[in-house]
């Protein structure tokens, strides 16, 4: 999103540019509250002491600037605020033109999505699905099946099973889906977007696993964090997650 605002008329950044000169400074924040307030440079304050005689007394003002961008009060970011601040004298009349650009983390999928600053949203579904019917609830969502990056990323996993003690009865209460699977040639595990798993960055598998053959070949994330294969027709809960 940009924000325009614009002190005085704007006229003289129109005008022939040999009797003007230009001044600029650039700024950049990281805000971490939700909407954005950064501090705004202001260089010159016009008065005029005398009607007759116009004057300036130049010095620096720093205004805070509350920006809008239409997330809700809950998100906290980190957004990016990078700011423009370009002064243009010309004769006896100067301009200032602010030019904002907020960049933030992209809008929360929907409800009961978690946002892990630096990672992304994550969402366990706890209703047990088979494979394709969990890929296309995260599709629908906006999102898709949880593909682990890292050992980081792994720790989230953890913490939010672990809110979920008790979802099923026997092995299905220990493994959900993930967006990994070898379809298209047995042993040779990739994502959904047909990335090959060892390109992700985890590829913590669990002992002796993938060890289900050609009966099972769909991924599933244990409660340790450790990767499972199984039949993609077993109804398991499932992580769906969008990446900041």
């Amino acid at each position: 999103m940009t924000f325009r605002s614009l002190s005085h008329v704007p006229e003289p950044f129109l005008r022939n540019r040999q009797f003007c000169s230009y001044s600029r400074i650039s700024q950049h924040y990281r805000v971490h509250k939700s909407p954005p307030m950064v501090p705004i440079l202001s260089h010159t304050n016009p008065i005029n002491t005398i009607p007759s005689y116009p004057s300036k007394i130049h010095f620096n003002i720093v205004h805070p600037v509350q920006l809008s961008h239409g997330a809700g009060h809950k998100e906290t970011g980190p957004w990016e605020v990078d700011i423009d601040h370009i002064t243009s004298k010309c004769e006896d009349t100067e301009s200032i033109l602010i030019v904002a650009k907020v960049t933030g983390p992209p809008q929360r999928p929907g409800k009961d999505y978690e946002l892990v600053p630096g990672l992304g949203y994550y969402k366990l579904h706890t209703s047990g699905k088979t494979w394709l019917e969990a890929r296309d609830i995260c599709v629908q969502e906006g999102t898709h099946l949880l593909i682990l990056n890292s050992e980081k990323e792994a720790g989230v996993i953890r913490s939010i099973w672990k809110r979920h003690p008790r979802l099923f009865d026997g092995w299905r209460n220990s493994c959900a889906y993930i967006g990994i699977h070898d379809e298209y040639a047995e042993g040779e595990y990739v994502t959904l977007f047909g990335e090959p798993l060892n390109g992700t960055g985890y590829t913590t598998w669990a002992q002796n696993e993938p060890g289900e053959g050609t009966s099972g070949n769909s991924g599933c994330v244990g409660r340790e964090g450790a990767l499972y294969d199984t039949n993609g027709n077993n109804e398991l809960a499932f992580f769906c997650e969008q990446e900041l």
